[in-house]
């Protein structure tokens, strides 16, 4: 059980580790000082080309007054928007998204688990199938499918009985030879096998 606990674990921090990466990753001062660089250079082209018109007569003085004020105002807006999306209030929210993700998905899975789940698959079986809780189990009306050496014993020898009375019925004497496998008599399935 120890071993199934260390490989979810381990499984738990892999998905982790895909996961916190993106929420933990925040806008740096990088980010926001090369997108106002960008702006500055946007703003100057678009400088120099009122100059350009200008000096080639395009523009008027009056018009390239209007849009160097045009420039400016956008400028202005686009630095006061900037300084606006760094809000205190925002920062502190998004840090504790990835620990509460953290803590929240390990957790859930495990309760998840514990709900609807089978815990006790985890553990190794106690008991071997010839033993005394199983075959008290089978006598109980347990599952069909958790058959015991006594009861397989029983329906070899049932078999065995009835292919004295039909022995040229070969579907029966392979399952027969089968059954013997099961119970470790390979003398008795080989003689079964050589007579279907």
């Amino acid at each position: 059980m120890t071993g199934f606990l260390i490989v979810i674990g381990v499984l738990i921090a892999l998905g982790l580790a895909f996961v916190l990466p993106a929420l933990v990753k925040q806008h740096t001062a990088d980010d926001k000082t090369s997108r106002a660089q960008a702006n500055v250079m946007i703003y100057r082209d678009q400088l120099n080309e009122l100059d350009a018109d200008l000096a080639n007569g395009t523009l008027s003085a009056e018009q390239h007054a209007v849009g160097r004020r045009e420039l400016e105002k956008r400028a202005l807006e686009d630095t006061l928007a900037a300084v606006n999306d760094v809000a205190p209030e925002h920062r502190g929210r998004g840090r504790w998204a990835p620990i509460a993700l953290a803590v929240l998905i390990p957790v859930a899975a495990v309760g998840l688990y514990l709900k609807v789940g089978t815990p006790e698959a985890i553990a190794p079986m106690a008991s071997s199938p010839t033993s005394d809780a199983a075959a008290s189990a089978n006598a109980q009306g347990g599952s069909p499918h958790s058959t015991s050496f006594e009861s397989i014993r029983a329906m070899a020898d049932k078999l065995a009985a009835s292919l004295k009375d039909k022995p040229d019925d070969g579907a029966g004497w392979a399952m027969l030879a089968r059954s013997y496998n099961v119970l470790g008599r390979y003398a008795d399935a080989a003689d079964a096998y050589a007579r279907a």
